[in-house]
């Protein structure tokens, strides 16, 4: 079976309105995955119901089958 490798970007922009415990403020961050490879992380926003990261992210050399 023949494997393609790929470049995949994924732009993480922002979040609104994000409910914390018990209607406070949260510590939003995203966690992304791509297939198999290493998950990669935004940063951390603090005491913030609305946060903003505009952060790119990039996974090289994701296998995919034909």
């Amino acid at each position: 079976m023949d494997e393609t490798s790929y470049l995949v970007g994924v732009s993480v922009l922002e979040a609104r309105d994000l409910q914390g415990k018990d209607g406070n403020t949260c510590n939003p961050f995203v966690q992304i995955t791509c297939g198999d490879l290493h998950p990669q992380v935004t940063f951390k926003n603090e005491k913030t119901n609305s946060a903003v990261w505009n952060q790119s992210f990039t996974f090289p050399d994701l296998k995919m089958n034909k």
